[in-house]
């Protein structure tokens, strides 16, 4: 029998460990509870919550989310995507390949739902990256509908600190690709581990031009579901504070709030939305990246990175709007600041219990130098209860600038009294 079923045998005789725990949610501990619960298979499991949880819904719900959230043994799709090697055996090689008139010349990265690679136009020269949905997904119609989806919605943004999108289609091999900048710079998350955490001043610059552009995005109706450090390019530029620029990637599983209207009004982008209406309609005539059941999310499925997770996004991703996205910046800000996000570990479920109960760690004792206004947007933005947050990305550009660390850090500019 295997540890699943040992697990189930001590539930099923009431062991005072799990069961005392599911009759008395104020002395239960959920890790033993998941513990038990974690390598049951689907009926044996519902029976066992059933059983553990009988008459305690919040307690089950709290324990379904987690269960959705673990990868093993019941790996989500998105998460599954995620664990794929770069170095996988097999892997169908595109270079030397052209895609949309460029060159495929080398593999950069392997991410969620596809291969990144590094291609130059075979006639201006100019540099590319090519995002290539993974040959695993080429057959998979929701796969492709999310991967135009991500393409689309980042195309509609059109910000400097937002990832150009400029060409989508499919490669002779049948692959679905779509063409963007090439960024010639590191992740944050790179930064941070290289340099370690950031002064005040210069997280506080760098925080605003991210928020900057997720000001933009969700002005389009786009919330990113996915902000992290990993997600956040940096670009060496001596023109701008601390001469570093930020670019937002990867709106693989962002969320859009209304259909995004192209046109030459307010995008610029008509011609390129008729160029590749195809590829970017269902067939049954809607168009990719609206309210399409199916890419907005999956049902089970949790879907972002736990430690920059909101806790309403833990519980149920497909209705979120934009707050989980400024909950995400109070993580990311945390991690700037004392080189560690809020809450973290090694495994999900934790994590994501943390997120929804815990209150945030005090930054000040992490970082005693940091002022208290600044500690206290941060705790703002990290506020369990949405309400309680920043209203917006647009009235935290405000907030941000008004911040004593970030005005000592350029004394020679002239501040607003």
């Amino acid at each position: 029998m295997g540890p699943g079923g040992m697990e189930w045998r001590r539930a099923a005789n009431g062991s005072r460990d799990v069961m005392e725990a599911g009759r008395n949610p104020r002395i239960a501990d959920l890790e033993d509870l998941f513990d038990a619960a974690v390598d049951l298979g689907a009926e044996a499991r519902q029976a066992f919550l059933d059983r553990a949880c009988a008459g305690h819904t919040e307690l089950r719900q709290q324990l379904e989310v987690l269960l959705a959230a673990d990868p093993y043994p019941t790996v989500s799709r998105l998460k599954h995507f995620r664990l794929a090697d770069d170095n996988k055996p097999g892997r169908e090689s595109i270079i030397g390949t052209t895609a949309g008139g460029y060159e495929i010349k080398a593999h950069l990265a392997s991410g969620g739902m596809g291969e990144v690679y590094l291609a130059e136009h075979r006639l201006i020269g100019r540099r590319a990256a090519v995002k290539v949905v993974r040959s695993d997904l080429s057959r998979d119609r929701v796969a492709i509908a999310r991967f135009f989806n991500e393409a689309r919605v980042t195309s509609a943004i059109s910000h400097p600190g937002i990832v150009d999108v400029f060409d989508v289609g499919y490669h002779e091999n049948g692959r679905a690709f779509y063409i963007m900048e090439y960024i010639a710079g590191k992740t944050l998350h790179d930064r941070l581990d290289r340099k370690g955490p950031l002064t005040a001043g210069h997280a506080i610059a760098l925080m605003k031009q991210i928020t900057g552009a997720l000001t933009a995005a969700h002005a389009r109706g786009v919330v990113h579901r996915d902000l992290k450090p990993a997600n956040i390019m940096v670009v060496g530029d001596p023109g701008v504070e601390f001469g570093e620029r930020i670019k937002i990637v990867d709106f693989g599983i962002a969320k859009q709030l209304g259909a995004v209207e192209m046109s030459a009004h307010d995008s610029g982008q008509t011609s390129w939305h008729a160029m590749h209406s195809r590829v970017l309609t269902e067939p049954s005539g809607r168009a990719a990246g609206h309210s399409i059941a199916g890419l907005e999310t999956m049902n089970g499925v949790v879907m972002g990175t736990p430690a920059y997770m909101a806790p309403e996004q833990s519980r149920c991703a497909s209705t979120v709007d934009h707050r989980a996205d400024l909950y995400a910046l109070g993580c990311i800000m945390f991690h700037m600041l004392c080189g560690q996000p809020p809450f973290f570990g090694h495994r999900d479920h934790k994590i994501l219990q943390r997120q929804q109960t815990v209150p945030a760690p005090s930054l000040r004792a992490l970082v005693p130098s940091l002022d208290r206004a600044t500690e206290a947007l941060i705790l703002r933005l990290l506020a369990k209860n949405p309400q309680q947050r920043v209203p917006g990305a647009q009235q935290l550009l405000i907030e941000l600038d008004r911040l004593t660390q970030y005005k000592e850090a350029f004394p020679h500019l002239r501040w607003p009294s």
